[in-house]
């Protein structure tokens, strides 16, 4: 999935809340500035890794590998 450029997506360790890099897998944390429901980091509980290397459709953005098994919550 690949992360629009008016969101902003992190992963973090689901225990410390500290960001990991890319291809380390850890908790989705979400933050979109929509006037009607504004989420700032908001925890999904859901466990992903992002990654950084281009895709095969040929956009350059970063994008979340997949939802691994498991939550956090």
């Amino acid at each position: 999935m690949h992360i629009p450029d008016d969101k902003i997506v992190e992963i973090v360790d689901p225990e410390t809340g500290k960001q990991l890099r890319p291809g380390q897998a850890g908790e989705i944390v979400a933050t979109t500035f929509n006037k009607v429901y504004p989420l700032v980091r908001f925890g999904t509980g859901d466990l992903s890794l992002l990654t950084e290397a281009p895709c095969p459709c040929g956009r350059t953005s970063p994008r979340l590998e997949k939802i691994l098994e498991g939550s956090t919550k």
